[in-house]
Order: structure tokens, then C-alpha cells, then sequence
């Protein structure tokens, strides 16, 4: 990865509430397709997301992405440590032409719970489901 950050990078996101210290949640570049090739990277979800139909997700270090089949809809879950405490973080980014436009940061905050998280996620991929029919476009 690069040290320029793109767009849809992390560079606006916090963990922390106000009253300590504002860290940012680590960049992660999520331009262009997961090769799922490679010791690191596994075409599963280590969250067990119920995925609706045309959604598939992959994982590689501590990022799993969640994409529509039409490739409109894009759903990153990140999980990321501060000290020893865990944290993951969701985004949502929809397609626009050839670029990815963040829909939604955080769906509410950094989760310090990865169940949590899988439930932000699931809800979203829900609320997509119905609102553009089974296959996310």
C-alpha cells in the first residue's frame, strides 16, 4: 500500500470519545478486487455474516469485505487494536463510475465487539437487500 491516501481511506475516523486521545483507525486500501490468492487472504468470513443473495465476502490480514455481484455496494470491516484493546470499524462505499464514494463511516462508532460489528454489517446489507432487490444493485 501506498503512503498517499485515497479517497475512501481512513484518514477522517477516530476511536476514542472525546475526552482522550483522538487516535486515527489504521488506512486501509481497498481499491480494486482482493486477490484471494496467497497464504494470507481466505475467500471466507471470519464474521459469519449472513449474506444476502449476490453478496460475497472475502478476508485478508484483519480487513473482510463484503461487495455486492453487481459491484456497486461495498462494505469494509476492519478490525484494528489501540494499546491492548481491539476495535473494529465499518464503511460503506457505493460505486460511482469508476470511483468508490463513501456512503456511510463508521455505522455508528469503532465496535469493541466483533458481534457487534457483524450485526452493523448485516443490518446494512439488509436494508440494501430491500431497498434494491436480492442481488444488491
Amino acid at each position: 500500500m501506498s503512503h498517499e491516501e485515497s479517497a475512501i481511506d481512513s484518514s477522517d475516523r477516530f476511536v476514542g470519545d472525546e475526552a482522550s486521545s483522538v487516535e486515527e483507525a489504521p488506512s486501509v486500501d481497498i481499491d480494486g478486487p482482493i486477490e484471494i490468492e496467497g497464504s494470507d487472504t481466505q475467500p471466507t468470513d471470519p464474521y459469519e455474516v449472513d449474506l444476502p443473495a449476490g453478496w460475497s465476502a472475502r478476508s485478508r490480514d484483519q480487513t473482510t469485505v463484503y461487495e455486492s455481484d453487481g459491484g456497486d455496494h461495498r462494505v469494509r470491516l476492519v478490525e484494528f487494536s489501540r494499546g491492548l484493546s481491539l476495535y473494529w470499524w465499518v464503511d460503506v462505499f457505493v460505486r460511482d463510475g469508476a470511483e468508490w464514494r463513501r456512503l456511510e463511516v463508521g455505522l455508528g462508532d469503532s465496535h469493541t465487539d466483533p458481534e457487534e460489528a457483524a450485526a452493523a454489517v448485516e443490518s446494512y446489507l439488509d436494508r440494501v437487500d430491500s431497498e434494491t432487490g436480492c442481488d444488491g444493485r
